[in-house]
């Protein structure tokens, strides 16, 4: 699998793989922006340009979203897609997700712990990270980063391309609209605007 992203969440989705029992061969990280002097990561195949990327997907098309940011992970998908990849999502064994009428999109990573109930929709390219937990009823959009410990509660809806800061909290049938940016530790009390970012106990609109 080629793992889109050679930072920090790439090692722990390849961490995650390794688990799954992949072997360092089959896999690689892929990172065409950043000036890169080696040719391999912890002992895995680190490819710096789209060229190389579209040749490894001639062997194996499956590729992973290995980045946080909404923007890079939408971008990335497109750029690999265009190739010849197959977006494919990674799923933590130690995640839970209920049997109840859980839809998710491709592309997904759902990290260590992390918790999905019933009767939620996760779209195309989303991750939520480790210790997360998505409450029975939640929509969440295209290419959303939840970050590490947050917690969307009953009923909530999250838009595409959004940005939910480490530990933020989200209540009950509360919306934040596409593009929106919601900062860690907040509690967000009132819907949330496209594009805004807020902040803070209750959350506020940040200028």
């Amino acid at each position: 699998m080629l793992l889109a992203g050679a930072g920090g969440h790439a090692m722990e989705l390849a961490d995650i793989l390794l688990a799954k029992g992949y072997l360092p061969a089959d896999l690689a990280f892929f990172d065409d922006v950043t000036n890169y002097q080696v040719k391999e990561l912890n002992g895995i195949r680190l490819i710096t340009s789209l060229d190389d990327a579209e040749a490894w997907l001639q062997t194996n098309s499956s590729f992973a979203l290995a980045t946080g940011s909404p923007k890079v992970r939408k971008l990335l998908a497109q750029k690999l897609s265009a190739v010849g990849g197959k977006l494919d999502s990674v799923i933590a064994p130690s995640s839970i997700t209920s049997r109840q009428n859980v839809k998710l999109g491709a592309g997904l990573n759902l990290m260590n712990f992390c918790m999905i109930s019933a009767n939620v929709t996760i779209g195309t390219g989303t991750l939520v990270n480790a210790y997360s937990s998505i409450h029975h009823d939640v929509i969440i959009g295209d290419f959303t980063e939840i970050a590490p410990g947050c917690r969307v509660l009953g009923g909530a809806e999250v838009g595409d391309n959004c940005f939910i800061g480490s530990g933020a909290i989200i209540l009950p049938n509360i919306k934040v609209n596409s593009g929106a940016i919601v900062g860690a530790g907040a509690v967000v009390t009132k819907d949330v605007v496209s594009g805004a970012m807020v902040a803070g106990v209750p959350a506020l609109r940040k200028k």
